[in-house]
């Protein structure tokens, strides 16, 4: 499979395209030329006037998309011709005349420099395509300002715990200096202040009248009436929190308003003989922050698909071997691709066969030349849905980790993929201590508000190449590639100390919570079922060892 580098600027790369298009163009009008021979020895029968019209076609969808407008005219008589071509000299000769004219202009092409034509080609701007990225909690800032020193040591000690750099203030002069020196992700700002009960709203309203885009604030206050509330939004708020303020809710709002949450690019296959254009449309895609890889030969599709998993397809329409509309119909007999989208690009302007494509199982159609930005934009839109109905079937509701099925799945995957590349793998299953207790003291809200956090602290503490998923109840499973069994145990303990300090709430009352956790190192050789009995009992030793503990075991090298 072929997977574009990224390197290079978007020009210098464009330049390259357009250059090999350029190269090629002798080749592909030779090859008419061939085609053209032998239908005047054997007759213009089906197969050679479809393959001519294929030629004619894909060099005028090529054309346009490098900007090589007279070309492409004369693709398009050429096509035009071809499709109603008979076995007469007169129509052999017309179509003689379209390759002579493509010929020609080749050759002034080739011999013309880069601005002589499609000048305006090199460069698009992608900025204002608004794709979300993937950033991690560890590294964003949030400032805590309260007078009320204990109230700020807790909250401090809190939002930390989720992964975040947190700095508090006791008043609003420090966090002036602070803000100056610093750009804030995140102000959590108390109202009432002894000098002015709206001390708080008042100074981040003037605050954000030097800056723009605005800070991001978010307000905690003892106060719940509506005057307070509504200073608040005037001052830009995003939340409003009564004292005292539940980490966990907290978290969760800061996780949405500094993106914390990981997003993996949008994974994009890109099918087409041409070779130069899917490049191009990789290219573009890469540029807007997304993952692809490109093949040209439309029979490998199932296993392009099977290795790189994408969020959608792009495919041309017309390719030798199997056409795009045949490819779509063989793509839905797989149940795992069924709902797939699929997105046609093809120089094809007949709406009559635009709409008999999308009948067949296509979700989409754009014409060559594609803008860039419209590009993005269809393909984000298709790939975010793929994404949003996948979420529905692998993972879990309330914590948004992988399902268990999902989990094993994965794990399995990741088991032979230690055992070919022959490398570490660890496992390990967590359980929430005493989870029944809580429920019964608290209730289950309170139990839901415990599973939550515990599952955002996972997914912050560990790598993006880790898999977490939810197990089962308050049981979760991490598998760890890569790791050894020291780094694996040292990370969940970590996570271990973190999760006790923090405080969960049911109305006035706190309380805090503990897990235990088995870790099981994988061994060449040793099935799954092997692996996760390992950790397994790790787990149950732990428990049975007096809880909130780590403990680590290596699987048996028995073949499954």
């Amino acid at each position: 499979m072929n997977l574009p580098t990224a390197a290079g600027k978007p020009a210098e790369r464009l330049k390259k395209l357009r250059d090999d298009f350029v190269s090629h163009l002798p080749g592909r009008i030779g090859r008419m030329r061939e085609v053209l021979g032998e239908s005047a020895v054997h007759g213009c029968d089906c197969c050679r006037n479809e393959e001519l019209q294929r030629l004619f076609h894909n060099l005028k969808g090529s054309a346009a998309v490098f900007g090589f407008d007279g070309l492409r005219e004369i693709a398009l008589e050429g096509e035009i011709l071809a499709n109603g071509c008979d076995d007469s000299t007169h129509c052999r000769q017309a179509l003689g005349f379209a390759v002579d004219r493509l010929e020609r202009a080749a050759a002034e092409i080739a011999g013309a420099s880069v601005a002589a034509e499609g000048g305006e080609f090199l460069g698009f701007n992608l900025d204002h395509v608004g794709l979300p990225a993937a950033v991690d909690a560890c590294g964003r800032l949030i400032y805590v300002c309260d007078d009320d020193a204990a109230s700020l040591d807790q909250l401090v000690t809190q939002v930390a715990c989720f992964g975040y750099e947190v700095r508090g203030f006791p008043d609003t002069a420090a966090l002036e200096r602070a803000i100056d020196g610093r750009r804030p992700d995140c102000v959590v700002m108390d109202i009432h202040f002894p000098d002015n009960r709206n001390s708080g709203t008042e100074f981040m309203a003037a605050i954000n009248r030097r800056f723009d885009p605005p800070l991001n604030t978010v307000f905690i206050s003892a106060r719940d009436d509506f005057e307070a509330r509504l200073h608040a939004v005037r001052a830009g708020g995003t939340s409003y929190f009564l004292k005292p303020v539940r980490s966990a809710d907290l978290a969760a709002v800061l996780d949405e308003i500094t993106h914390v949450q990981p997003v993996e690019p949008y994974r994009i296959l890109v099918i087409d003989d041409e070779r130069e254009v899917a490049a191009y449309h990789c290219m573009i895609l890469e540029e807007a922050g997304m993952m692809t890889t490109r093949i040209s030969d439309p029979l490998r599709a199932l296993e392009a698909l099977e290795a790189f998993r994408p969020d959608m397809v792009l495919m041309d329409m017309y390719m030798p071997g199997c056409s795009g509309t045949e490819l779509a119909q063989v793509i839905r007999q797989v149940p795992s691709h069924f709902s797939l989208p699929i997105l046609f690009f093809s120089s094809e302007s007949d709406q009559r066969k635009q709409r008999a494509a999308m009948r067949i199982g296509a979700d989409g159609f754009m014409v060559k030349p594609i803008d860039p930005v419209a590009l993005v934009s269809e393909v984000a839109i298709r790939a975010e849905r793929t994404r949003a109905l996948r979420a529905l079937i692998v993972r879990d509701s309330l914590t948004g980790l992988f399902n268990h099925s999902t989990t094993l799945y994965m794990l399995e995957n990741a088991i032979a993929a230690s055992d070919r590349n022959r490398t570490g793998l660890c496992y390990a299953l967590i359980d929430i201590d005493h989870f029944k207790r809580i429920n019964d003291s608290y209730g289950h809200r309170a139990g839901d508000q415990v599973i939550a956090s515990l599952a955002r602290m996972l997914k912050q503490h560990f790598r993006n190449s880790d898999v977490i998923g939810r197990h089962g109840g308050e049981e979760f499973a991490v598998i760890m590639p890569y790791a050894s069994l020291d780094m694996a145990v040292a990370r969940i303990d970590q996570l271990r100390t973190l999760f006790e300090r923090v405080e969960f709430a049911d109305g006035a009352q706190a309380f805090t919570c503990t897990f235990s956790a088995g870790v099981a190192q994988h061994v060449a050789g040793s099935s799954l079922a092997s692996l996760f009995g390992v950790a397994d009992r790790a787990l149950y030793r732990a428990k049975q060892g007096g809880r909130n503990r780590v403990l680590a075991s290596v699987s048996e090298a028995v073949a499954a």
